[in-house]
């Protein structure tokens, strides 16, 4: 078994690289697709399954399937019920991510996306008009034929990867995507004293929300939360353990300091901790109303029956 303890780091977390490299001014003058998210946020270092119906979304992902390293832009919406977002509606702080796996099931594209780094979007030009083909219809297989694009779809055989060897081509026409630049942003690397005692909390308070809605996923959870080596990757995974708005999402995302994100993590897990106190509060209770209910009820019977 895993101790909280055990999934502490060090007291000075390792370095990452900063934006003041080669690879940031190449980031700078590479265009790369948008893709825009609905009701979630994407975060470095985690994966995330997807279902892409909307033109502009496909747009964007076959444009990325045209690269040689399947990248895009990931970003989320201030306002999810706007179906075409236009750079007014998306955050500035997103996600680079990777097309690890691709797939169609029955109506909808599936994919999933890596996050990779933290990233500052920069409009480029005009949105861009992808080309190629895709049809959505009822039939419940097919691929993509994206002009000179690599066709891309989960292998069949069940191993990891995507396969390249794809003939149905789709007829429906994909929309018009948005495209940006993007800024590298630096990794929080910040780590005080108080800083390093808050994230230790934060990590007995996910394991205590666990073991309350969920104690078969404990221990699965510790040995996820004992690969990650930065404090930040373990704070963004446990996000993905509580009912977050998306803009609370995004603010951990936005935040350039790792003690801010890990205050914010600590307060959103101190809150969910004092919720779940008081819906068992409440289901303790209604429960022990229901015994006194019943047991009123079986001495009426009783009653009757003498």
């Amino acid at each position: 078994m895993i101790k909280p303890t055990d999934l502490t780091p060090p007291t000075s977390p390792p370095q990452n690289p900063t934006v003041k490299n080669p690879a940031a001014q190449a980031c700078l003058s590479t265009v790369l697709p948008v893709l825009p998210l609905r009701d979630s946020v994407l975060f470095p270092h985690l994966m995330m399954p997807l279902v892409v119906q909307r033109p502009q979304a496909l747009a964007a992902v076959l444009a990325a399937l045209d690269t040689e390293d399947k990248t895009l832009a990931v970003v989320a919406q201030k306002h999810p019920e706007v179906e075409d977002p236009t750079w007014e509606h998306l955050h500035e702080i997103g996600v680079i991510a990777v097309i690890k796996k691709m797939g169609r099931v029955d109506n909808s594209v599936h994919i999933v996306l890596q996050g990779t780094a933290r990233v500052r979007l920069i409009p480029a030009d005009a949105p861009h008009h992808r080309p190629g083909e895709f049809d959505l219809g009822n039939d419940s297989g097919g691929t993509i034929n994206t002009d000179d694009a690599s066709q891309l779809l989960w292998p069949d055989d069940g191993t990891d990867g995507i396969d390249t060897d794809l003939s149905q081509s789709l007829d429906a026409t994909a929309g018009r995507h948005l495209t940006c630049h993007v800024e590298l942003l630096p990794s929080p690397t910040d780590w005080p004293t108080d800083t390093e005692a808050v994230h230790r909390e934060v990590i007995q308070l996910a394991l205590q929300i666990l073991r309350t809605v969920n104690p078969q996923s404990e221990v699965p959870f510790q040995q996820m939360l004992s690969q990650m080596k930065l404090p930040l990757s373990q704070v963004y995974l446990i996000s993905t353990l509580l009912s977050l708005t998306t803009d609370q999402e995004q603010e951990l995302l936005a935040s350039n300091s790792l003690g801010d994100t890990v205050q914010r993590m600590h307060e959103y897990l101190t809150r969910e901790t004092q919720v779940l106190k008081i819906r068992q509060q409440i289901s303790s209770q209604v429960q022990s109303e229901l015994s006194a209910e019943q047991r009123n009820y079986f001495l009426r019977k009783q009653l009757q029956a003498i």
